[in-house]
């Protein structure tokens, strides 16, 4: 078991993607929210002028949120395996509003593909992982949704 580092790149497609079927509704889309998180985001936003407009906004930057938590995971991950001596710092890396030049369309396929890869890279060797319980159950729901949308493509 080796640790790699997770590309910057597609990291920001998976995010762009994520967001862009949160705001389409449409009925294929992954879900990244589960009913109690809608029903608690609508409540968020009951108060608001717009609370379309802020409902995405809030969608939008908690599951940029999500990807950061997720890729600073990978980091911590990787730098606990590889630059383990006493006193050496880290470089951590987060995303910028530049970095939303470098996605790209996935296929689903794809998609799968690049998220088992980061879900494998979560973890040390010695098993350690830096992502929370609840943000691992949400990418695994995002894994097997992702699955799914094959399944029914290919059936």
């Amino acid at each position: 078991m080796s640790v790699m580092e997770i590309d910057k790149g597609v990291c920001v497609s998976i995010g762009k993607m994520l967001v862009d079927e949160q705001c389409n509704g449409s009925i294929h889309a992954i879900r990244f929210f589960s009913f109690g998180e809608e029903l608690e985001l609508k409540e968020y936003v009951k108060h608001t002028d717009n609370q379309i407009d802020e409902l995405e906004r809030v969608k939008e930057s908690t599951i940029w949120a999500w990807l950061d938590r997720l890729y600073l995971s990978n980091q911590f991950a990787f730098n606990y395996q590889y630059n383990r001596k006493a006193g050496e710092k880290w470089d951590i890396d987060r995303f910028t509003n530049g970095d939303l030049d470098r996605s790209k369309h996935l296929t689903d396929k794809e998609l799968l593909e690049e998220l088992t890869h980061i879900q494998y890279n979560l973890y040390t060797n010695e098993g350690r992982c830096f992502f929370s319980e609840e943000d691992m159950d949400k990418l695994n729901s995002i894994i097997n949704q992702t699955m799914n949308r094959i399944i029914k493509e290919v059936s």
